[in-house]
């Protein structure tokens, strides 16, 4: 996840005029727990100056924010006491404030990881506000970065899915990625909201039209060598490539090649290998691609994570699957077979005879037959 802009200054700059607020809200943010006290008092307090006093709002919701990432307990008191309306009312009254509008868009991120929290914020109109903020300051990569991070997050609802793109979110999530092509964390959280935002149909299409498979694939180029990029990257692209014009495009712009690529520079990492394999799974589903996927050697970095993550069911689900839309060309099953890739697949449903989306997968990749799917 991304973590809140820099935000002890806040302390400083509210005023001392106001020293035993200060006192109260140092303590809160520095307590082991939040309370159900504590947390009406954030919120509270914040109402009664909102208006009054716009570097005070940013510290209590920098404490809000901070609280927020910290736990669980304190998501869910601080949305009891209605953290969540009072940091959207505080972004629609001082839209010009950038600190304001990036502590406010990373306590909305940190709050979301509830699903309760979650629906508060988009219901009550949070992804315009965090839409119109990325617009308002395109160029603060700081900001965007948290921004995007929250795009991710919200994205994972459906309804979300579509808003998002209604509002013009895609545009500006594409946008931040061309004015900062070396900032590896704001590339880091698009990629992971395009993956999100990628789980539609529609999307898929809006994505490629406006240049996201390009971008997606100039930051492999750039960061060859950074796990959650090519992680967040791969499983951006496993979304993209089931629509087979997007297959097509991400082929012929040497994605399978970068794909193959990040599986060569982390082969012991398995979170990354499950979002590669997913990747190379969705780009199976063309003879196109399995042919580019064998001829680079895709095959054999496939069996290799299977031997190497023999125990990992996840990533032995992931390459079962992959296996089965590769073997859907006759030439290339053949090649599975001499190389020894069906009996680890049939290894990996005896490691595991009770996990039902491994034998599915490992079925289907024995018996041939089609196989497709989104991965979130």
């Amino acid at each position: 996840h991304a973590h809140s802009p820099t935000s002890d200054n806040h302390f400083l700059s509210a005023g001392a005029t106001d020293s035993e607020t200060l006192r109260r809200l140092q303590a809160i943010r520095q307590a082991p727990s939040l309370s159900e006290a504590d947390a009406m008092y954030l919120v509270t307090k914040a109402r009664e100056i909102l208006t009054a006093n716009v570097h005070l709002v940013i510290t209590i919701v920098t404490v809000i924010s901070v609280l927020a990432e910290a736990s669980s307990p304190n998501r869910f008191a601080l949305a009891r006491c209605e953290a969540v309306p009072l940091i959207l009312a505080a972004m629609a009254h001082f839209p010009e404030n950038h600190s304001l509008q990036g502590q406010s868009t990373a306590a909305l991120l940190h709050l979301s990881r509830e699903a309760a929290n979650l629906n508060i914020i988009s219901e009550m109109g949070g992804i315009p506000l965090i839409i119109k903020t990325m617009s308002k300051f395109p160029l603060n990569a700081s900001l965007l970065t948290v921004a995007n991070a929250a795009m991710w997050s919200l994205a994972t609802q459906k309804e979300n899915k579509v808003t998002i793109a209604q509002e013009g979110g895609i545009d500006l999530i594409l946008q931040s990625m061309r004015n900062f092509p070396r900032s590896v964390d704001l590339l880091t959280r698009a990629n992971a909201a395009i993956c999100n935002l990628a789980a539609n149909v529609d999307n898929t299409v809006l994505i490629a039209e406006k240049g996201g498979i390009d971008l997606i694939l100039l930051s492999m180029q750039t960061f060859p060598n950074h796990s959650d990029l090519l992680t967040s990257a791969n499983v951006a692209l496993s979304n993209l490539a089931v629509n087979l014009t997007n297959n097509q495009h991400i082929l012929h712009r040497g994605g399978v090649s970068l794909i193959l690529s990040s599986i060569r520079a982390f082969p012991t990492q398995p979170g990354l290998l499950c979002r590669a394999l997913a990747a190379l799974c969705s780009m199976a589903l063309i003879d196109e691609s399995r042919f580019q996927i064998a001829e680079e050697g895709g095959l054999e970095l496939i069996f290799a994570a299977m031997r190497r993550f023999s125990h990992h069911s996840v990533l032995l689900t992931k390459a079962n699957a992959t296996l089965w839309n590769l073997s859907e060309e006759p030439s290339m099953r053949e090649r599975i077979i001499q190389g020894g890739g069906f009996e680890l697949v049939r290894k990996s449903m005896e490691a595991f005879p009770d996990d039902a989306d491994l034998i599915k997968e490992g079925s289907g990749a024995l018996a041939g037959r089609k196989f497709v799917t989104f991965c979130d």
